[in-house]
Protein backbone atom coordinates (compact mmCIF):
# COMPACT_ATOMS: atom_id res chain seq x y z
CA UNK A 1 0.00 0.00 0.00
CA UNK A 2 1.29 3.52 -0.90
CA UNK A 3 2.60 5.54 1.95
CA UNK A 4 0.82 8.74 3.58
CA UNK A 5 -0.30 10.89 6.32
CA UNK A 6 -1.66 8.63 9.18
CA UNK A 7 -2.57 9.43 12.86
CA UNK A 8 -3.16 7.25 15.85
CA UNK A 9 -4.64 6.87 19.36
CA UNK A 10 -2.09 5.37 22.11
CA UNK A 11 -1.62 4.84 25.45
CA UNK A 12 1.99 4.83 25.71
CA UNK A 13 3.20 4.23 29.46
CA UNK A 14 6.80 4.63 29.91
CA UNK A 15 8.91 3.77 33.24
CA UNK A 16 12.38 4.64 34.39
CA UNK A 17 13.76 1.70 35.95
CA UNK A 18 16.49 1.52 38.93
CA UNK A 19 19.38 -0.61 38.16
CA UNK A 20 18.70 -2.32 41.43
CA UNK A 21 15.08 -3.22 42.37
CA UNK A 22 15.14 -1.89 46.15
CA UNK A 23 14.20 2.06 43.88
CA UNK A 24 11.03 2.99 43.71
CA UNK A 25 10.09 2.93 39.64
CA UNK A 26 9.25 6.15 38.17
CA UNK A 27 5.90 5.35 35.92
CA UNK A 28 5.14 7.85 33.37
CA UNK A 29 1.92 8.18 30.91
CA UNK A 30 0.62 9.92 27.95
CA UNK A 31 -2.75 8.97 26.31
CA UNK A 32 -3.91 11.04 23.24
CA UNK A 33 -3.93 11.07 19.50
CA UNK A 34 -0.58 11.57 18.09
CA UNK A 35 0.69 12.12 14.53
CA UNK A 36 4.59 11.56 13.95
CA UNK A 37 5.59 13.17 16.83
CA UNK A 38 4.77 12.03 20.59
CA UNK A 39 4.66 15.31 22.35
CA UNK A 40 4.22 14.88 26.29
CA UNK A 41 3.89 16.88 29.35
CA UNK A 42 5.21 14.74 31.94
CA UNK A 43 8.59 14.56 32.71
CA UNK A 44 11.46 13.55 35.43
CA UNK A 45 13.60 16.58 36.63
CA UNK A 46 17.39 15.68 35.96
CA UNK A 47 17.86 16.26 39.66
CA UNK A 48 15.77 13.51 40.35
CA UNK A 49 16.99 11.06 37.93
CA UNK A 50 20.43 12.01 38.98
CA UNK A 51 19.81 11.27 42.35
CA UNK A 52 22.65 8.56 43.71
CA UNK A 53 19.94 7.81 46.62
CA UNK A 54 17.38 6.28 43.70
CA UNK A 55 19.74 4.35 40.98
CA UNK A 56 18.39 5.91 38.08
CA UNK A 57 21.61 7.08 36.71
CA UNK A 58 24.48 4.69 37.41
CA UNK A 59 27.50 4.42 35.51
CA UNK A 60 26.25 6.37 32.56
CA UNK A 61 23.26 4.28 31.56
CA UNK A 62 19.91 4.56 32.50
CA UNK A 63 16.97 2.22 31.90
CA UNK A 64 13.68 2.82 30.32
CA UNK A 65 11.17 0.24 29.34
CA UNK A 66 8.29 1.75 26.87
CA UNK A 67 4.54 -0.30 26.76
CA UNK A 68 2.82 1.49 23.48
CA UNK A 69 -0.80 0.24 23.05
CA UNK A 70 -2.52 1.19 19.73
CA UNK A 71 -5.91 2.06 20.33
CA UNK A 72 -6.79 2.82 16.78
CA UNK A 73 -5.37 4.31 13.74
CA UNK A 74 -6.31 5.62 10.73
CA UNK A 75 -4.80 6.44 7.16
CA UNK A 76 -5.56 10.00 5.95
CA UNK A 77 -6.03 9.68 2.20
CA UNK A 78 -4.28 12.38 0.01
CA UNK A 79 -3.62 13.49 -3.63
CA UNK A 80 -0.28 11.95 -5.22
CA UNK A 81 2.71 14.30 -4.74
CA UNK A 82 3.19 13.46 -8.69
CA UNK A 83 0.86 12.03 -11.38
CA UNK A 84 3.23 10.84 -14.02
CA UNK A 85 0.20 10.17 -16.18
CA UNK A 86 0.05 13.70 -16.78
CA UNK A 87 3.51 14.31 -18.42
CA UNK A 88 3.13 15.33 -21.66
CA UNK A 89 4.52 12.48 -23.49
CA UNK A 90 6.31 14.41 -26.98
CA UNK A 91 7.98 16.81 -24.14
CA UNK A 92 12.13 17.27 -25.68
CA UNK A 93 13.37 16.80 -22.47
CA UNK A 94 11.38 13.46 -21.77
CA UNK A 95 14.71 11.38 -23.34
CA UNK A 96 14.30 7.64 -22.03
CA UNK A 97 11.35 5.41 -21.81
CA UNK A 98 11.25 3.58 -18.69
CA UNK A 99 9.81 0.04 -18.97
CA UNK A 100 8.47 -1.27 -15.70
CA UNK A 101 6.55 -3.93 -15.79
CA UNK A 102 3.57 -3.99 -18.20
CA UNK A 103 3.99 -0.17 -17.91
CA UNK A 104 6.27 2.52 -20.11
CA UNK A 105 7.06 5.93 -18.60
CA UNK A 106 9.06 8.47 -20.67
CA UNK A 107 11.11 10.60 -18.62
CA UNK A 108 13.93 12.67 -18.28
CA UNK A 109 17.46 11.04 -17.81
CA UNK A 110 18.85 14.52 -16.26
CA UNK A 111 15.83 14.37 -14.09
CA UNK A 112 16.49 10.35 -12.75
CA UNK A 113 19.92 10.99 -12.27
CA UNK A 114 19.98 14.28 -10.22
CA UNK A 115 17.97 12.09 -7.80
CA UNK A 116 19.71 8.71 -8.01
CA UNK A 117 22.91 7.62 -8.54
CA UNK A 118 22.09 4.67 -9.43
CA UNK A 119 19.90 5.60 -11.96
CA UNK A 120 23.15 7.85 -13.00
CA UNK A 121 25.10 4.87 -12.99
CA UNK A 122 23.10 2.86 -14.92
CA UNK A 123 22.07 5.50 -17.59
CA UNK A 124 25.35 6.99 -17.79
CA UNK A 125 27.65 4.64 -16.77
CA UNK A 126 29.43 1.44 -18.33
CA UNK A 127 25.66 -0.63 -18.52
CA UNK A 128 23.96 -2.10 -21.52
CA UNK A 129 21.70 0.86 -20.68
CA UNK A 130 24.04 3.36 -21.60
CA UNK A 131 22.30 4.91 -24.91
CA UNK A 132 19.21 3.09 -24.99
CA UNK A 133 16.39 5.12 -26.18
CA UNK A 134 14.16 2.56 -23.85
CA UNK A 135 15.35 0.67 -20.64
CA UNK A 136 13.69 -2.09 -18.58
CA UNK A 137 14.06 -1.95 -14.80
CA UNK A 138 13.25 -5.60 -14.01
CA UNK A 139 11.79 -6.75 -10.62
CA UNK A 140 10.41 -3.63 -9.84
CA UNK A 141 6.72 -2.81 -8.55
CA UNK A 142 5.36 0.20 -10.77
CA UNK A 143 3.51 1.56 -8.43
CA UNK A 144 6.78 1.86 -6.05
CA UNK A 145 8.67 3.39 -8.47
CA UNK A 146 6.58 5.66 -9.05
CA UNK A 147 5.81 6.59 -5.27
CA UNK A 148 10.14 7.37 -5.14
Amino acid sequence: EQGGEWSCEAEISYEICPLFTFSPRKLLKFHGKTSHVLETATHVAWSELSDPNFFYFYGGNVIVNFLIKIISSERIEAAPILDVSKFPSSVESHNVTLAIGDQKVKVSKDFLTNHSPVLTAMLYGNFAENGKEEVELKDIIYEEFIDL
